[in-house]
């Protein structure tokens, strides 16, 4: 008896087509990042812009027509550094939108959270006064925009106004001032007392107490008070349950006293 397989079709190979050459060659095992457009631009900002700003309020019409023509805008994602410890200073930044965090980084390589910032805030200023390099790293903690004023159109503003120069100043003095406080705060109190002026320090007045509009991680407050993030986080559980603050649904901390103890 005969069997009759059926006959199965035949495969056809897909048509021979040539290689498509590599637009980046790369001979290293890890891959190359596609290359991104430059980060800074020439974006147009309104003097009325520049005039909301703290430092810049003084500035006369005219002032502000000429200078929005020289500022630039530099973007950077979450986590991109604006400038480098030990770089050269050669500008003065405004965080337009956005937040960061200024990070100094000691010889053994441990790091500390110097400051946050929020918009409105500057930096970059006293390297441009001294000449010394960068103290900070400034990163971004979310998508953040910056104004970048260059050295050489500052101190041309500052010829032409002489009432920005001395807004710089007491700018200066009061980081300054700032940088003795918490000096004194690390030194004198304990964690509870360090935590509480922090928050006081980074807060604004609300409903006849303080708010802390931009959430603040845990680790960075530990990185800011000297502590561990266990112990700050404990605190912050005991300072809410005694009354002393409130979590906010949008993450945000309503305080209830306007000094600390």
């Amino acid at each position: 008896m005969n069997w009759h397989l059926p006959l199965l079709p035949r495969s056809v190979p897909p048509p021979w087509r040539p290689p498509v050459p590599d637009r980046y060659p790369n001979t290293s095992p890890m891959p190359v990042p596609m290359p991104t457009p430059e980060r800074t631009e020439r974006r147009r900002i309104s003097p009325a812009m520049l005039l909301s700003l703290p430092l810049l309020s003084q500035l006369s019409a005219d002032q502000a027509r000429w200078l929005a023509t020289r500022v630039v805008v530099r973007h950077c994602p979450r986590g991109e550094a604006v400038v480098e410890q030990d770089q050269p200073a050669n500008a003065l930044y405004f965080l337009l939108n956005g937040a960061a965090q200024a990070v100094r980084q000691g010889p053994n390589g441990r790091t500390l959270v110097a400051d946050l910032l929020v918009p409105g805030d500057l930096f970059g200023e006293t390297g441009l006064i001294d000449g010394a390099p960068h103290s900070a790293t400034v990163r971004s903690v979310v998508s953040s925009d910056f104004l970048v004023l260059a050295r050489a159109d500052l101190a041309q503003c500052m010829d032409r106004s002489p009432v920005l120069r001395d807004a710089l100043l007491k700018v200066v003095v009061a980081r300054l001032r700032q940088r003795i406080r918490r000096i004194r705060l690390l030194a004198l109190n304990d964690v509870r007392g360090r935590v509480l002026q922090m928050l006081l320090d980074q807060s604004q007045p609300y409903d006849g107490g303080r708010l802390v509009r931009q959430p603040v991680g845990r680790q960075t407050m530990a990185d800011m008070v000297g502590a561990s993030r266990e112990m700050v986080s404990r605190v912050m559980m005991e300072l809410a349950k005694s009354g002393v603050l409130t979590f906010l649904p949008d993450g945000a901390v309503q305080l209830h006293v306007i000094a600390a103890d």
